[in-house]
């Protein structure tokens, strides 16, 4: 395999892990309202247990969204690396 092919195949390598990237991330912007309860529920089942009631709260305007951003980025980190360790797999296998 010449130098150009290696370039080639490293890639298209490259393209899979940023498009699996972006709509991973895009699924999960969408969905890090449901995530972010989900996540909170240990907290909400300890204060329903006290009689209050449960529900979070965001001081600053920008809060929402930044951890909406923030879960939905560790949430494509988390889910990117398999995607990532085989498309590594598959470029290293090509030179093998």
């Amino acid at each position: 395999m010449n130098f150009f092919n290696l370039l080639k195949e490293i890639k298209i390598r490259l393209y899979y892990v940023c498009l699996s990237a972006a709509v991973t991330f895009c699924c999960s912007y969408i969905f890090s309202e449901q995530l972010i309860f989900i996540l909170a529920a240990p907290l909400g089942n300890a204060a329903t247990r006290n009689g209050s009631s449960f529900h979070l709260i965001f001081t600053e305007l920008t809060e929402a969204f930044l951890a909406a951003t923030q879960l939905s980025l560790a949430m494509t980190i988390y889910t990117l690396f398999p995607v990532a360790f085989y498309q590594f797999w598959l470029f290293i296998k090509s030179g093998l």
